[in-house]
C-alpha cells in the first residue's frame, strides 16, 4: 500500500515516536505495581512522572493520563535527562462513565 506523500510529517513522526517512549517507561512503571498486584488494571494508577524541560516542551498540552489509560499523570520538572516515574495506587472514586478514580467529582462527567 502507499501511503500518499502529502500525508507525511517527519516533525509530527518524530513527535509522537519521543511520546510513546516516555509512554512505555510509563508502561514499565504501571506494569511493576500489576505484577505485585498493588494495582489491577492500568485506570487504578496515578503517576508522577519527572521529565526535563525538552520532554516537558515536546508533550505539551498532552494528556498522559489518556495516553498511558491511567486515572491521573501529574508531570514534574527535574534536570535530568532521564524519565522518572512513580505508579501508586489511585485515590477517591471510581467514574461509572470513564471509570478513572479521582477525589473529585469527574470533571468531564460529573
Amino acid at each position: 500500500m502507499n501511503f500518499p506523500k502529502n500525508f507525511i510529517n517527519e516533525d509530527l513522526s518524530k513527535k509522537w515516536f519521543e511520546i510513546i517512549k516516555i509512554r512505555n517507561v510509563c508502561n514499565i512503571s504501571i506494569e511493576e505495581k500489576r505484577a505485585t498486584k498493588e494495582i489491577g488494571s492500568s485506570l487504578e494508577a496515578s503517576l508522577e512522572i519527572e521529565m526535563n524541560e525538552k520532554n516537558l516542551e515536546l508533550i505539551g498540552n498532552i494528556d498522559l493520563a489518556e495516553i498511558c489509560i491511567t486515572s491521573l499523570a501529574e508531570i514534574k520538572k527535574t534536570n535530568s535527562n532521564e524519565t522518572i516515574v512513580k505508579t501508586t495506587k489511585a485515590k477517591g472514586d471510581k467514574c461509572n462513565v470513564c471509570w478513572k478514580i479521582n477525589t473529585e467529582p469527574c470533571p468531564r462527567h460529573g
